[in-house]
């Protein structure tokens, strides 16, 4: 056996190749929009947010009216992140933006298989209108759906919070499901999506949320001005449901 073949036996041995490898299930971003689509999804929405203690930012008469609807256009965040939960089977959730839970309970109510949790907030008094009371909130409404993962919490600004934590060798380096729904403003949007990007499981999804909220238009510009120059991610959009929503499958 000459160098060269063993060299790359080795390599092959012990994993070390050039061609990234996913380490998820690589879904077709089609059949995904069509579940989360579906009614199936749209009524698991209703039923895991049914659980969950009431919010005001959720209408659970209007999210139960479009599950039981027979047909009906609609898809939410929600149902992307479930949709690729119960697809994909992602080891690892990291989302920018928890305040109180509903995303990361569909996720874990939806996911197969354990997930682990890496939740980033600054935990604002009176977010989005209602109490935002924090971790202890969150730990509650996931022992409903049987959570059997782990979960770290990291409190402050995800600009400086995020490029610590994958600074830290003792965290994983790629994530399978990333969602961004933190900082509105275009700076700090455009930021925290470079800073998780590069850290994107090959077959893993990175969500975007809320591209066409009427306080923030310029947010789908700021995605594009991303995913444009990536030829690694496929991706989709919605710009009619709920403030949409952009999602970017790793390919390579």
């Amino acid at each position: 056996m000459t160098k060269g073949t063993l060299s790359s036996w080795l390599d092959k041995l012990v994993g070390r190749t050039n061609t990234a490898i996913p380490v998820v299930k690589m879904v077709d971003l089609d059949q995904l929009t069509a579940l989360a689509a579906s009614s199936d999804m749209r009524r698991k929405q209703y039923e895991t947010f049914a659980r969950m203690e009431p919010s005001s930012n959720m209408n659970l008469d209007a999210l139960r009216q479009i599950a039981e609807a027979a047909e009906v256009e609609y898809t939410s965040v929600r149902t992307i992140l479930g949709s690729y939960a119960q697809m994909a089977a992602p080891r690892t959730y990291l989302e920018i933006g928890t305040r109180r839970g509903h995303s990361v309970c569909m996720v874990i109510n939806c996911a197969p298989q354990p997930v682990d949790v890496y939740s980033f907030d600054l935990w604002l008094e009176d977010y989005a209108g209602e109490a935002n009371p924090g971790q202890q909130l969150i730990l509650n409404e996931l022992r409903k759906f049987n959570f059997n993962g782990k979960i770290q919490f990291f409190d402050g600004d995800s600009k400086h919070t995020i490029p610590a934590f994958f600074a830290d060798t003792a965290h994983p380096q790629t994530i399978d499901l990333v969602f961004v729904d933190g900082d509105h403003s275009d700076e700090g949007a455009r930021t925290d999506i470079l800073n998780v990007i590069d850290h994107v499981s090959v077959g893993g999804l990175l969500v975007f949320d809320d591209i066409t909220h009427p306080s923030h238009r310029t947010l789908l510009d700021v995605w594009h001005s991303i995913m444009d120059t990536r030829s690694d991610f496929e991706t989709r959009e919605n710009t009619i449901h709920e403030y949409g929503w952009a999602i970017a499958l790793r390919t390579g």
